[in-house]
């Protein structure tokens, strides 16, 4: 799978983050950083807390890191809760948490013995292949055996090639 495809398959927009990131192995490094950006759990934490502040921040930032990764659906319930939250408007804020949950938690899901395979230059990076693979695979209605990626949690594996 490409990082096209991956970004297909999240909602992301490919064509928007490869003019500002010009190259695949760039976008790959920033979705490393993505994979370790807290704004999320801290969301949700400051919302079971009613912190509308610390929400606002949170969601602030977080609206921030995935547009910058044109994440576009996620991008686009983050400025809604942002601006619930800028208002301080907590039960708005609260009816839009299930849709930036479930966005920020879409799943991918490849066929069977298929990774999403981000090739980095070793001479920028000093890094080698990095893969995402699946967590657990299931089987749909059809026989069909599909792997399944929570997107917040890819597991990273870096080795020379």
């Amino acid at each position: 799978m490409t990082v096209k495809d991956f970004y297909d398959n999240i909602g992301g927009n490919y064509a928007s983050i490869i003019v500002r990131m010009k190259t695949d192995d760039r976008i790959c490094k920033f979705l490393k950083m993505f994979l370790q950006d807290k704004s999320y759990e801290t969301l949700l934490q400051t919302m079971s807390e009613e912190k509308v502040k610390e929400a606002f921040l949170a969601a602030h930032t977080l609206k921030g890191v995935v547009g910058n990764m044109s994440f576009q659906e996620l991008s686009e319930v983050s400025v809604d809760i942002t601006e619930a939250l800028r208002s301080e408007d907590m039960e708005n804020a609260k009816v839009l948490l299930p849709r930036v949950i479930k966005e920020y938690e879409k799943e991918v899901e490849l066929p069977i013995g298929e990774t999403i395979t981000f090739r980095y230059d070793p001479s920028i990076y000093q890094e080698g292949m990095t893969e995402y693979k699946a967590e657990e695979y299931r089987t749909d209605e059809y026989g069909s055996v599909m792997f399944k990626i929570n997107i917040n949690k890819l597991k990273i594996e870096t080795y020379s090639p």
